[in-house]
């Protein structure tokens, strides 16, 4: 929990003001599914959302996993999976992306 609360803490900070709820959607949105897993994703869809990215990727990429392109026309974006619900005992096991983007991106 604490790799995730220090991402959201980065990410608020990054992205300035409150962080709307609209900001973060869901992955399956895009075609893009977790077995097991809640999801939810930051998609870049201005250049300011790319100056965001590269931000939360400066504070805190060490704890982010880098995910390849997945097509041509990806997007930049940050996907934070919560895995192990499920099982027993239940577990909280998050993993976050950073998925690659089609165009040049400045991250950094």
């Amino acid at each position: 929990m604490a790799k995730e609360a220090y991402f959201d803490h980065v990410f608020g900070m990054c992205y300035g003001n409150k962080v709307p709820a609209g900001a973060w959607t869901d992955p399956l949105d895009r075609g893009i599914g977790t077995l097991d897993a809640t999801a939810r994703e930051f998609v870049a869809r201005r250049k300011a959302d790319e100056a965001v990215i590269t931000c939360t990727e400066r504070w805190a990429g060490w704890i982010l996993e880098e995910e390849p392109l997945r097509d041509k026309g990806s997007p930049c974006a940050l996907m934070v999976v919560v895995a192990g619900q499920t099982v027993r005992p239940p577990r909280h096991d998050v993993t976050i992306y950073r998925e690659g983007c089609a165009r040049p991106f400045g991250g950094g």
